[in-house]
């Protein structure tokens, strides 16, 4: 997985946040980021497959094949909610 951590473009005028590039959602810290992914594995145990917990944050695990597709419905299943 990549992260994009600060924007390069000396023409924005913004403080560095962490953002999710596939709904827009943004954090101020990392320590924030980090209280979303754990309040979202709360909610939809299921997510802790993208996830594990690192010394210090939550760091991101790829899924592939299968396991990506049962992911990625289950998510979208949320919106029905």
């Amino acid at each position: 997985m990549e992260y994009t951590i600060v924007c390069t473009n000396p023409r924005q005028n913004h403080e560095p946040f962490w953002g999710c590039g596939g709904c827009g959602e943004q954090w101020a810290s990392r320590d924030t980021l980090d209280e979303a992914i754990t309040a979202s594995i709360n909610k939809f145990p299921y997510r802790s497959r993208c996830y594990r917990k690192g010394a210090d944050h939550w760091e991101p695990v790829e899924l592939s094949g299968s396991d990506r597709r049962e992911y990625v419905e289950l998510v979208r299943k949320e919106w029905d909610l």
